[in-house]
């Protein structure tokens, strides 16, 4: 009897031992079944596992959700918890999870019914090789990848555990270790360490899940590559959390209107906002500074740190729509708080530096800035600068909805021959202090200006100086309108008013002129003048029509108490027509033109009353008539010709009765 005895328990023993035919069995769902089939299988007696090979399960439809090439599992006896522990270990494992467009996973439909009942099953699971087959519907579009797990291993108690593996996404460059474990009742935590981790592809795929599709922050988020290093915490259950600690780095990311080249952030993202360091880099434009965001009901960004922009074209498009046509500037820098909401747009307060600035041909250099801005309000003030080599200190403030604009500004030692109105008029020269008031539009500016200064002038080639200068005057619509101009100095007394067109050059206005100095103007004659003329034409070839009058004129020893004419020309020529030179009871009268650069004199004259004596002296006396004459030469070698007729002269006691002559003098 014994001896059948072993032989039956040696039979038992070969039957556990030698693989054996494949297992088929269901397991009970909420909603299905699961179909679990096996290849063959074995007992390891001694260690008291069971290995199983070719392990499928499939859902109620017969298809596959999970297999694993190798299975091995026991119940080994754990000193520590002082009883068996569910051990498991397998490799080759595949399992598939799919998620339909309402976003609810296939899988959920097979789990057991949960149960009140505490469970204190010890057990253990690893796993060489998981590969986790994700194809999600969400969202209107099917996206698949492939999830690989390595050394995967997993234990616990009842509902407490922790599991750790190394993991890899299809499409992203590196892999990370995560760690999931078990939380406080029906929460569970899940951590990563990212390195190197390229997850651009993860987030085009986050924007259209049905969870993240509403999702502010990401709606019009696109990145060309975004790698993360650092470590990611998640919590599921009834309140789910995420946050991330830790580097990330985009390249070509661009959010709504705002694009960049490159982003780099280096802090701490949460479930309501994030918190770092940051600089970016796009076209010319770079900033780096503490960034702050939050999202929720109002997403708010606030940075604080510096930006720089090398040129107005690398300004991003939400400020340059308001920067009109002809605006440009090079080299600008800001340092300060910027503030940024969804509901009140963009606030900033801070200083800015501007290396070259320019509105049309108006040129500002080293511009040093107070700047507070608002989505739709801006304010400047100038603490120091240059306009065209003058220093600056000014105000502005802008309006963006309206474009109005307002402030004022002064300058102190503005070259004249450097005002763009005044580019290619050599023949101004001179320094003034100026201070103003702008108004209008940005498109269409008012500029109210007040100078004092010197002011001088190239007149034949010679520089006269005018003296203290007063100007008023406006800018408006590509016009400067002169209403107040004086100047004053030992060579007379100027006033004028008028219109400048600065696209066209064009000029009009009145000039007055009293007390001149003649002897200023031309080498020769002395005696005051006084005019009043009408100017025309434009800036670069000024027109003049008035009338001139002087006074105590004396020229090659000759005396002329009152001299008049009507005159016009330009800066390089004097056309007297009408004019009368009086002295004593003689009368002469003409026309005459003076070339200012040659001195060249030409022109006609007649006198029909001369009286001898206020000629050559009180030796003569009689009347002569001038019948016709002519001047010419110049200025410094005048010559004049002409026939002479008088009646019952005296020339030094001698009396004569009738006199006719052809005189030359030079």
């Amino acid at each position: 009897m014994a001896l059948l005895a072993g032989v039956y328990l040696a039979d038992c023993f070969n039957y556990l031992t030698s693989p054996g035919a494949g297992l088929t069995f269901r397991v009970e769902g909420r909603s299905g079944d699961l179909r679990v089939t096996t290849g063959p299988y074995s007992f390891d007696p001694w260690l008291g596992y069971v290995i199983v090979k070719d392990v499928k399960v499939r859902g109620e439809a017969g298809d596959l959700m999970a297999s694993a090439e190798e299975l091995r599992v026991g119940f080994p006896y754990n000193p520590a918890s002082k009883g068996p522990v569910w051990d498991a270990w397998a490799r080759g494992v595949w399992v598939g999870l799919e998620r339909d467009s309402e976003g609810h996973f296939s899988f959920l439909d097979y789990l057991p019914e949960p149960t009140d009942e505490p469970s204190d099953q010890a057990y253990r699971v690893r796993v060489d090789e998981l590969s986790v087959g994700l194809t999600d519907r969400a969202g209107g579009e099917v996206w698949s990848r492939t999830v690989r797990v390595s050394n995967l291993d997993a234990e616990g108690v009842g509902d407490l555990f922790v599991a750790v593996g190394e993991i890899a996404i299809e499409g992203s460059s590196g892999s990370f270790l995560a760690k999931v474990r078990s939380g406080a009742p029906g929460k569970v935590l899940a951590s990563a360490q990212l390195r190197q981790v390229e997850l651009s592809e993860v987030i085009r795929r986050l924007q259209v899940t049905p969870e993240l599709a509403e999702f502010d922050l990401l709606r019009g988020f696109q990145v060309g590559r975004l790698v993360a290093d650092g470590d990611l915490n998640l919590a599921f259950g009834e309140d789910p959390s995420a946050s991330f600690v830790g580097d990330l780095i985009g390249e070509q990311p661009v959010w709504q209107e705002y694009g960049l080249d490159r982003l780099t952030f280096r802090g701490s993202i949460g479930e309501s906002g994030a918190a770092g360091y940051a600089t970016a880099r796009s076209r010319g434009a770079s900033s780096e500074g503490r960034i702050e965001l939050s999202w929720g009901e109002e997403s708010r960004l606030q940075f604080w740190g510096k930006a720089s922009l090398s040129d107005s074209a690398s300004l991003p498009p939400f400020l340059a729509r308001h920067v009109p046509g002809g605006w440009s500037f090079q080299g600008a820098v800001f340092r300060g708080p910027v503030v940024w909401t969804d509901r009140e747009g963009l606030h900033a307060g801070g200083e800015a530096e501007v290396r070259q600035f320019a509105v049309g041909d108006v040129d500002a250099a080293d511009l040093r800035l107070q700047l507070s801005a608002a989505t739709d309000k801006w304010a400047l003030r100038v603490s120091s600068g240059s306009v065209e080599g003058a220093k600056l200190e000014g105000r502005a403030d802008f309006d963006a909805t309206s474009r109005a604009i307002s402030g004022g500004f002064k300058l102190a030692g503005l070259d004249l021959a450097r005002v763009p109105a005044l580019h290619g008029v050599e023949d101004v020269f001179g320094s003034v202090d100026s201070e103003g008031l702008l108004s209008g539009t940005i498109e269409a500016p008012v500029v109210s200006v007040r100078s004092e200064g010197l002011l001088g002038l190239t007149l034949s080639s010679t520089s006269v100086r005018m003296g203290a200068v007063q100007l008023a005057g406006t800018y408006q619509g590509d016009r400067i309108r002169i209403d107040r101009f004086l100047a004053a100095d030992g060579f007379g007394v100027f006033s004028a008013t008028g219109r400048i067109g600065l696209s066209d050059g064009s000029i009009s206005g009145t000039l007055l002129a009293s007390g001149v100095d003649i002897s200023v103007l031309y080498e020769g004659l002395s005696g005051t003048a006084s005019s009043l003329l009408e100017i025309s034409g434009t800036l670069d070839d000024p027109q003049y029509r008035g009338r001139l009058e002087a006074f105590s004129t004396e020229f090659a020893d000759q005396g002329a108490p009152l001299i008049s004419a009507d005159i016009e020309g330009d800066l390089g020529t004097l056309r007297a027509k009408s004019w009368t030179v009086l002295r004593g009871a003689s009368r002469l009268e003409g026309d005459l033109v003076l070339d200012f650069d040659s001195r060249q004199v030409s022109g006609a004259m007649r006198g029909p009353s001369l009286e001898v004596g206020d000629l050559l002296g009180p030796d003569y006396s009689g009347a002569l008539m001038l019948v016709s004459g002519s001047i010419s030469g110049t200025l410094d070698s005048p010559a004049v010709s002409g026939s002479l007729a008088g009646r019952n002269l005296v020339a030094r006691g001698t009396r004569i009765d009738s006199l006719s002559a052809q005189v030359d003098l030079s």
